[in-house]
């Protein structure tokens, strides 16, 4: 069975044999090595945004003149 993939978003430049990554660069590791990538403060878990953010359903609303 294949193991299970997780993505991360890297927050430093990481780069190995058959890779190169820069910061903010989107890439999917087997679970155990992005773990230890994210406890390492190299990357940080990626989260899609989803169709509402998209549309800017949470968009802060413009501030009122008095």
């Amino acid at each position: 069975m294949a193991e299970k993939k997780l993505k991360i978003v890297l927050v430093s430049s990481l780069s190995g044999p058959n890779y190169t990554y820069s910061p903010g660069d989107i890439a999917e590791f087997p679970t155990g090595e992005a773990a230890r990538l994210i406890e390492a403060g190299i990357a940080r878990p990626f989260r899609a945004v989803n169709d509402m953010e998209k549309a800017g359903a949470n968009k802060p609303r413009p501030r009122k003149r008095k």
